[in-house]
């Protein structure tokens, strides 16, 4: 792991989260996490999406070498709002 990077845990499971801390602590390695919502609660929350017409907003790229160039540029100067899309060429996207 890079210095000053972040861990995301993506699932959770019975028991104590063990790991070596003093090295992750001297180099600045972080471990963020939290619960994910019920199923009822993101089923209302889908509901309420629905409801109110509400949509992502979507920066999407063409599935080229230039589009991901530019995705990526964007991500590192820290440009990227929202979500990064790339996409099929075929589907007519132009970069945002």
């Amino acid at each position: 792991m890079a210095n000053d990077s972040t861990i995301f845990p993506l699932t959770v499971s019975q028991g104590n989260f063990e790991i070596p801390y003093m090295r992750w602590l001297l180099a600045g390695i972080r471990i963020q996490a939290s619960l994910v919502a019920s199923r009822n609660i993101q089923r209302q929350m889908l509901e309420f999406a629905a409801r109110n017409h509400v949509k992502p907003i979507l920066n999407m790229y063409p599935m080229t070498v230039d589009g991901i160039t530019d995705a990526m540029q964007t991500l590192r100067d820290g440009n990227m709002r929202y979500r990064g899309v790339v996409v099929p060429e075929d589907l007519s996207v132009s970069a945002h």
